[in-house]
């Protein structure tokens, strides 16, 4: 039976006896509050330097990242009070002896220093070479780093996909869960009927397929155990969101809520394994079935996490009943949610609630306040509604000219409706922004900049075609529009 008490006696012996891997086993269960010891980092850092002394690689490497991050560390002799300690040129030295010995966390972190600068002159180079030899000794961050320095041509090295692909293929088999986002994110743009290539030096991670299955990826029956590229990437989204990774839970949220372009017509090929056991077919380009609820599902979870574009997304399924019975007070809790985080969609969308009083209780001066937050962060829609409010003074004081301004920025922005009330603002003279006491913003009008917008948004604005035939006598044809 596990005793942990026992084992921390052993290794108090062991370590009080000189042996050095106890030593730093032991700072490990202090490091991390372990085996029933509360947690002391400075407990754990004297042990380590006891370890590192005698040569433990992996003491030495613990010991660097606390003097790098600070530590209180024991005083003279080990009796004195303990001092805070941030000591970056003896952490590159620990790193350095540590890396020598080839150990792989070690060449990881002191590239990460080389990157950086920290206590060294920054050189690109040998951070180049030490992520090299981390990668290939097995360092999963090590990989994955180096994939986005191949991806994006970093640190001096050429971008080479391939070389990217095949070094994010090798972290995601390591359950790497940012690897395994960042490698399906490439294999959906390859997404295609077309399989993997086999041996391929793009590289296809061992067991891609849900890591609950026993043989990587089911395969529906009688259907090809070959993978193609969508499929890869829905499986790789499947074990990163599973990980908690919230972006993947949010593509993984959007592959389910778009579904296959045709899943009517294309065949099932693989199949993705939930965790409570059931089985969603994959279509040929490697898409999942549509499932609303399963997008609300992983919406759900990024949510949770405090995503706010997964907020603003859970909001919107309540408020349409996408995957769960329409919920308006739902959907407006949601909104509001992502809205405090600035959001702008979801804050047009709580001003819409507080305007049409959905899920909240109808306010006008709210409504006014969240159309002005989505504004200022460029959403036309918003723009307009706001220019509306000011126009009629709707929830706020009436205001031609605020009005007049927010039309003009919809109205830059291609909002059709926007473009014909900015051409009735300049023909009523209101974008003088006088109010009443401009004598009824007589002369005024600018007639000719209002036949410009309204002639722009005839484009998609019936009622512009209608205004220039009927007050200026313009008739504008099909071609002309």
């Amino acid at each position: 039976p596990r005793d942990t008490a026992r084992a921390v006696a052993l290794f108090e012996r062991a370590a009080h006896g000189g042996y050095a891997f106890a030593a730093y086993c032991l700072g490990l269960c202090y490091a991390r509050g372990d085996c029933g010891l509360p947690r002391d980092q400075t407990r754990a850092a004297a042990l380590y330097e006891q370890a590192a002394a005698q040569g433990v690689g992996r003491a030495m490497c613990n010991l660097a990242i606390m003097l790098k991050r600070g530590v209180f560390m024991p005083g003279a002799g080990g009796g004195g009070p303990a001092a805070y300690v941030v000591d970056l040129p003896r952490a590159v030295e620990l790193l350095e002896r540590s890396a020598a010995l080839g150990y792989p966390i070690s060449q990881f972190n002191l590239a990460l220093v080389y990157m950086r600068g920290e206590g060294v002159r920054k050189d690109q180079r040998r951070a180049a070479s030490l992520l090299e030899q981390a990668a290939s000794g097995g360092s999963a961050r090590a990989q994955y780093k180096l994939a986005r320095c191949y991806k994006y041509g970093l640190l001096g090295l050429l971008p080479d996909r391939a070389a990217a692909m095949l070094w994010y293929g090798k972290a995601a088999s390591q359950d790497d869960s940012d690897a395994q986002f960042k490698l399906a994110k490439l294999y959906m743009k390859l997404a295609s009927p077309q399989h993997l290539p086999v041996g391929s030096t793009e590289g296809v991670p061992p067991a891609v397929g849900d890591p609950e299955t026993a043989n990587g990826a089911d395969t529906a029956a009688g259907a090809s155990t070959e993978m193609n590229y969508g499929t890869a990437a829905t499986l790789l989204l499947t074990r990163s969101a599973k990980q908690g990774h919230v972006r993947a839970q949010c593509y993984l949220a959007w592959r389910y809520k778009r579904g296959c372009p045709a899943s009517g017509t294309q065949p099932a090929i693989a199949a993705v394994t939930a965790e409570n056991g059931s089985v969603a077919a994959v279509c040929s380009s490697g898409c999942p079935r549509q499932s609303h609820r399963k997008a609300l599902e992983w919406f759900h979870r990024a949510a949770g996490q405090g995503d706010a574009a997964a907020q603003f997304n859970v909001g919107f399924c309540y408020a349409h009943g996408e995957g769960a019975t329409r919920d308006l007070t739902m959907a407006a809790h949601y909104y509001a949610l992502s809205a405090r985080q600035g959001y702008g969609l979801a804050q047009h969308n709580l001003a819409l609630c507080y305007a049409r009083g959905q899920g909240v209780e109808r306010d006008l001066q709210r409504s006014v306040e969240c159309y002005a937050q989505a504004a200022q962060q460029g959403l036309p829609s918003s723009q307009f509604n706001l220019a509306r409010c000011y126009k009629y003074g709707r929830g706020t004081a009436q205001d031609m000219g605020a009005a007049h301004r927010w039309f003009q920025e919809a109205a830059a922005q291609g909002d059709s409706k926007a473009q014909h009330d900015l051409g009735l603002s300049f023909e009523q003279g209101q974008w003088c922004g006088g109010g009443g006491s401009c004598a009824a913003h007589e002369g005024c009008n600018d007639v000719r900049e209002a036949v410009k917008w309204f002639k722009i948004a005839s484009f998609g604005e019936a009622a512009s075609l209608r205004h220039l035939a009927s007050r200026y006598g313009v008739v504008l044809c099909q071609q002309d529009v």
